[in-house]
C-alpha cells in the first residue's frame, strides 16, 4: 500500500515503491505503442522499433518538435484502459472519494504523459522545481480548499540511475525562483546551486520503480552519462481532501 502519510509530511514528502509485474507489462505495452505511432507518423517508418533503436539509428535533429509535451500524453482510450486495470490507481480511488488526473493542457481528458529524455550531452531536462510553481503561474486550475494534488513519476526503461532527482523535505523550504515564458506559457527557473549537492538525491531502483510526491517536492529530471535513452511517465492526480 502507498503511505500517503509520508507524502503529505513536509518533512519528507515523497513515497517510492515498485509496480507490479503485470502493471509495468501493460504500462510499458501501453507506452510503447504511443511512440510507435508517433514514430511511424513522423519518420515515415512502417516497423515497430525499441526506445533504445530511436537514439541509434534516427535523424534526432527535429527531437525537440517530435516530442512536445502534447503529442506524448496518452490518448483517452489508452488512459481508459490504465484507469481500469493498473492497481496504483485502484489504490487512488480506494483511499480517495474523488479521484482525477488533471487535465493542464486543457485536451478535454486527463494527462498522463511520457518522457524519452537522452543521455548527455543532450539536455531534454529543465531545472529543479516544484510543481505548485507551475500551478501559481498559471498551468491549470484548482480549488485548494477542496483538493489536493499529488504527482506519479514512473520509470519505464533506463538504469538503475532513473533520472530523477530530488530534495526530501523540501516542502519545508520557502525557495525563490524567477520565471520565464515558453510554449506562451510561464515556466518557473530555480537555480540548484543554491543548494547543498548532499541535499540532492538521485532515484534509483529497477524498471517500475515510482514516487509519488508532494505538490511541493523540490525535484527534476537528470542528465545521465550512457549511451541510452530513459523513458518515464507521470501525471498528476488530483484528490478531494480529507474531513
Amino acid at each position: 500500500m502507498v503511505n500517503f502519510n509520508n507524502v503529505d509530511n513536509r518533512n519528507i514528502g515523497y513515497f517510492i515503491s515498485k509496480l507490479d509485474k503485470s502493471d509495468y507489462i501493460l504500462l510499458r505495452e501501453i507506452i510503447e505503442k504511443h511512440f510507435n505511432k508517433l514514430i511511424k507518423k513522423n519518420l515515415k517508418i512502417d516497423q515497430n522499433i525499441k526506445f533504445s533503436d530511436y537514439l541509434s539509428k534516427f535523424d534526432q535533429s527535429n527531437h525537440v518538435n517530435l516530442f512536445l509535451k502534447k503529442n506524448r500524453i496518452l490518448p483517452e482510450e489508452y488512459l481508459n484502459i490504465l484507469l481500469d486495470n493498473l492497481k496504483i490507481f485502484k489504490i487512488f480511488k480506494k483511499t480517495f472519494k474523488e479521484f482525477t488526473i488533471t487535465d493542464e493542457e486543457k485536451i478535454g481528458y486527463g494527462n498522463f504523459y511520457w518522457r524519452l529524455v537522452r543521455p548527455y550531452p543532450e539536455k531534454d531536462v529543465g531545472t529543479m522545481h516544484k510543481d505548485k510553481w507551475f500551478w501559481d503561474l498559471g498551468t491549470g486550475e484548482m480549488d485548494i480548499k477542496k483538493y489536493k494534488r499529488y504527482k506519479i513519476w514512473i520509470s519505464i526503461d533506463g538504469e538503475s540511475k532513473l533520472g530523477f532527482k530530488f530534495v526530501p523535505g523540501s516542502p519545508n523550504l520557502n525557495l525563490n525562483y524567477k520565471f520565464k515564458i515558453a510554449d506562451n506559457k510561464k515556466k518557473p527557473i530555480f537555480d540548484e546551486k543554491i543548494l547543498d549537492k548532499n541535499q540532492i538525491i538521485s532515484l534509483k531502483g529497477e524498471r517500475g520503480t515510482y514516487i509519488i510526491f508532494h505538490d511541493e517536492l523540490l525535484h527534476g529530471g537528470e542528465i545521465l552519462h550512457n549511451d541510452i535513452p530513459r523513458v518515464s511517465i507521470e501525471c498528476t492526480i488530483q484528490v478531494l481532501k480529507k474531513s
